[in-house]
């Protein structure tokens, strides 16, 4: 079973003792966002309705580490394993049993959905190409 929550809370300690180590700031004097990427076929998020994992994202965030979710979903027939689009969940709502879909409220707010790890390198390099945009934009 994943620990995610766990996961992200370790890799956040350690990535912001990594910037106190060290002085990581752009040249005009801003502290730098730093990547956390997290590859996994996401099974196993929805552990305690990922409420703790929610808060410890939100801790991530609020040390300017972004959490980035990358979704190896590789679907089969022979396997019977079904595309994370189409799994459902059952959620209890105000007393009332609900089927959610498995990413409705998915808790990492940025995510990239990839059905074959050969995407990896690709993916990763627009992944990294964005983010360097957005930080000369900031």
């Amino acid at each position: 079973k994943s620990d995610f929550e766990g996961l992200v809370s370790n890799v956040t300690s350690r990535l912001a003792e990594a910037r106190h180590s060290t002085s990581m700031r752009s040249t005009d004097g801003k502290e730098l966002m730093q990547l956390m990427f997290i590859l996994s076929d996401g099974r196993g998020v929805w552990a305690n309705e990922g409420e703790k994992l929610r808060v410890q994202i939100a801790r991530a965030l609020s040390k300017r580490i972004l959490p980035v979710f990358l979704i190896l979903d590789k679907e089969s027939v022979e396997s019977n394993a079904k595309s994370v689009f189409d799994v459902q969940r059952v959620k209890w709502i105000d007393g009332k049993l609900n089927v959610l879909g498995f990413m409705d409220n998915f808790p990492f707010p940025y995510y990239i959905h990839m059905s074959d790890v050969r995407e990896l390198p690709n993916v990763l390099a627009d992944a990294l190409k964005q983010w360097f945009t957005s930080q000369q934009d900031e």
